[in-house]
């Protein structure tokens, strides 16, 4: 079969499900009469083509349920005509079918992929949180993953890390610079699950390093900042459960306390 005859003979089906579609969603007798009829001349064709048994002889329905018997019965018929043709499709119509689709895949794929690439591209370039980096181990050795953060937060139940990267011990350390609004004594209260530590200006304020579930991890301290752009560091670790539970608040210069220290007090970079 060549490929003009296939193509000749697949529009001849399509047509004939229209023709059915309306011969059994239309309201008057008559009209479903003609599009029935119509199906039944477009499938005689399609049959004598491809030499198969044509289908059931038509009679002219006088009532709407023997008008719905017949158009399903036809359809039915339209089916398994539509597969044996597919069946006889030529080789080059099916690659060419196959290119087609994978064409369109590709394409979809690839507007998705630019998409997401052009928005993590924003997200990382913009200038506000903070960067993020994940260790295999928990002594902040072996570099395993990047991230970016908008807040000192991350849920007790969160798994930050990809499911390749295994079950074992892990580390993080969050670097950028905070904004202190003015002059101020600020209060800093952190939470964690197992080690934190946070650095200001490049000294440790707090250090709560060693193994401790997330209800008795609880630290509040004090520092002095004068208004502008401090270097800021949180190392942290979990040794005995995957979560990466920490939290950090703050409060003073006009900060109420115990807001969650977030954009846009933290920046990647001054």
């Amino acid at each position: 079969m060549d490929a003009e005859l296939y193509r000749d003979l697949r529009g001849k089906i399509h047509g004939a499900a229209r023709d059915l579609s309306r011969a059994l969603t239309t309201t008057g007798l008559a009209a479903g009469q003609s599009a029935l009829a119509q199906a039944h001349t477009r499938l005689v064709q399609v049959a004598a083509s491809l030499q198969l048994a044509p289908p059931p002889a038509h009679v002219a329905a006088v009532t709407p349920d023997a008008l719905d018997i017949q158009g399903r019965a036809l359809r039915r018929y339209a089916e398994q005509l539509a597969a044996a043709l597919y069946a006889r499709c030529p080789p080059a119509l099916r690659r060419r079918a196959r290119w087609r689709a994978a064409s369109y895949l590709l394409a979809i794929a690839g507007a998705l992929f630019v998409t997401m690439a052009v928005g993590e591209f924003r997200r990382w370039s913009q200038p506000e949180g903070l960067l993020i980096t994940y260790y295999r181990e928990a002594n902040l050795t072996e570099v395993a993953w990047y991230s970016y953060a908008m807040a000192l937060l991350a849920e007790p139940d969160e798994h930050p890390l990809p499911w390749w990267f295994g079950k074992g011990d892990f580390s993080s350390r969050w670097t950028g610079w905070l904004q202190a609004p003015q002059t101020a004594e600020y209060s800093f209260t952190c939470q964690s699950q197992e080690g934190l530590r946070l650095y200001l200006d490049e000294r440790c304020v707090l250090d709560n390093w060693h193994d401790q579930p997330w209800t008795n991890s609880l630290r509040t301290v004090k520092v002095p900042l004068t208004a502008g752009m401090h270097p800021l560091r949180v190392e942290h670790y979990a040794r005995h459960s995957r979560s990466a539970a920490l939290c950090i608040q703050w409060g003073g210069g006009g900060i109420p306390e115990f807001s969650l220290l977030a954009a846009p007090y933290l920046r990647k970079r001054p």
